[in-house]
């Protein structure tokens, strides 16, 4: 991942969350993300700094007392952060999965 690709990553990460804290004004969602990604400055490997990013700025909003909107406190701390819809993977048949296995295309059995 390329720098202008981890910067659009959390600059998502701050729409996703000021949606999903509507309470929370959202230039301190973006400034509680802003400190997360931060804190990871130096690291060398960047791949999973936006979901990081993501996850310890949730969890700061949280102990600020910021509610999520749209699932309760239990469900919402299991389910982590909500994909888009259309990230949302999409269940494939055992065979069509036994045939990727078997270096099929996935259509079933090969």
């Amino acid at each position: 991942m390329n720098g202008s690709e981890e910067q659009r990553e959390v600059d998502a990460v701050v729409y996703r969350l000021s949606d999903r804290f509507p309470e929370v004004p959202r230039d301190h969602v973006a400034e509680v993300v802003i400190d997360a990604h931060d804190e990871l400055d130096g690291n060398p490997i960047r791949d999973f700094v936006p979901v990081l990013v993501e996850h310890e700025a949730r969890d700061r909003l949280r102990a600020e007392g910021a509610r999520p909107s749209s699932l309760p406190e239990a469900e919402d701390a299991a389910a982590g952060p909500m994909p888009a819809s259309g990230d949302v993977p999409i269940e494939t048949s055992t065979n069509a999965r036994i045939g990727l296995l078997n270096g099929g295309l996935g259509g079933g059995t090969s």
